[in-house]
């Protein structure tokens, strides 16, 4: 009997529940919900809004270095046992933000809970979700990754209400204290790397042919071979692109409203929408992926990226509000649902989480600069329009770049 057409639900959906649960705390409440505290630490501690934004810069470099390390290592055993501890160090690191007096405490705390969110991240959950399921993989990396739109939407919402009514300080402490009840349980009793370890098969393996070789989703290019490939590094300069559109599209909502007229709470309700968004879009995205291909996956994200950067422009129109929510659905969702399925279409799957770890890494230490760059911008000109304005340039140059790699493989 097929062990994938056991009666119930297939575990492989708990798996997804478990991306869900531990990708989304980890980067929801996290990264997500950052941009809530950019203002109330930089008035607190006296400094400029460049300097707090390091810390999003800062968890962007240990993305990067952590990025190269778990590419190579996921899969050994003593990966799997630190994904066990890591719920427990990720909590006790962000809860350390709160403890900070000074912004080299603040940076220090911040280089711990980066590494510790990175490993609970994308690259590990790609790699998992592509060995429990042979087909609907989109879907299934969509379903798990939409939980950081949503934990997003829902912690901006409480960080935005607790930092007015407790302070920066205190939201930190009741986030990490939800990141820990949230996260350790299920690394802990509910995730597993491969489906062997349940007795099961790859969600979708009963349709494979009977002479479809055991080891075919091995096959593919090898690691040294992808990183001197001509497409490793047209990939890696498009998603750097794309990534930009993301980040102002993303970030810098809660402060550029503000800026721009409308109050904190608008702000954080906006912020919070933009995360429900961003959740559908995740989801969505994976669809698209799986019924239409990469091509078309990646220019609707792209265009939705650009028109996002559009809406950030004209925000103060406030129906141009309704641009910036489309940025944040299929355009934000790029990065982490459809980049990963286009490693593995275009390299294989013999060497894809080193490959995909090294292209997370490289354009981790471009995003690094991100926070810096539009921190910069606006204590120089005083606004974040030229931002923006260079988002819609990269978005568009990204999309169309991706268009004819596409088109060029379609051919041969």
């Amino acid at each position: 009997m097929n062990k994938t057409k056991k009666p119930g639900v297939f575990y492989g959906w708990y798996i997804v529940l478990s991306g869900f649960v531990i990708m989304g705390a980890g980067i929801g409440i996290v990264n997500n919900t950052m941009s809530q505290f950019i203002k109330p630490i930089a008035e607190s501690m006296g400094c400029s809004r460049a300097s707090v934004s390091m810390i999003q810069t800062i968890f962007s470099v240990c993305h990067m270095a952590f990025s190269f390390f778990a590419g190579k290592i996921i899969g050994n055993k003593g990966f799997k046992r630190f994904i066990k501890i890591d719920g427990i160090i990720l909590a006790a690191a962000y809860f350390s933000l709160s403890l900070a007096e000074s912004l080299p405490m603040l940076y220090i705390s911040a280089v711990i809970t980066g590494m510790s969110y990175t490993v609970l991240g994308a690259i590990t959950f790609s790699v998992i979700i592509s060995n429990w399921f042979k087909e609907s993989r989109g879907r299934a990396m969509g379903m798990a990754s939409m939980g950081s739109g949503v934990w997003g939407m829902v912690f901006n919402l409480v960080a935005g209400k607790c930092i007015a009514q407790f302070g920066w300080r205190a939201t930190f402490q009741i986030q990490a204290a939800c990141l820990f009840v949230f996260i350790v349980p299920f690394a802990m009793f509910v995730l597993k790397m491969h489906p062997s370890e349940k007795g099961l098969e790859p969600y979708g393996s009963h349709r494979e042919s009977d002479g479809a070789s055991p080891r075919e989703d091995m096959e593919g290019v090898p690691y040294a071979q992808a990183l001197r490939s001509p497409s490793f590094w047209l990939i890696t300069f498009c998603v750097a692109a794309l990534s930009f559109a993301t980040h102002c599209n993303v970030v810098t909502v809660s402060p550029h409203l503000t800026d721009v007229g409308y109050s904190p709470m608008f702000a954080a309700a906006m912020v919070s929408v933009c995360m429900a968004a961003l959740a559908l879009g995740k989801y969505s995205l994976g669809v698209i992926f799986d019924k239409f291909g990469p091509k078309n996956a990646t220019l609707m994200a792209a265009g939705c990226s650009l028109l996002g950067s559009l809406g950030m422009l004209t925000a103060s129109f406030k129906p141009s509000l309704a641009l910036v929510l489309i940025g944040a659905s299929l355009g934000a969702a790029f990065g982490s649902v459809a980049v990963p399925l286009i490693i593995q279409n275009v390299f294989g799957q013999r060497d894809y989480a080193a490959i995909y770890g090294a292209l997370s890494g490289i354009t981790g230490l471009v995003g690094a600069s991100y926070p810096i760059l539009t921190g910069f911008i606006f204590d120089t000109m005083g606004s974040y329009n030229p931002c923006y304005a260079a988002a819609v340039l990269l978005a568009a140059v990204g999309g169309l770049v991706f268009r004819n790699f596409f088109a060029k493989s379609e051919k041969k």
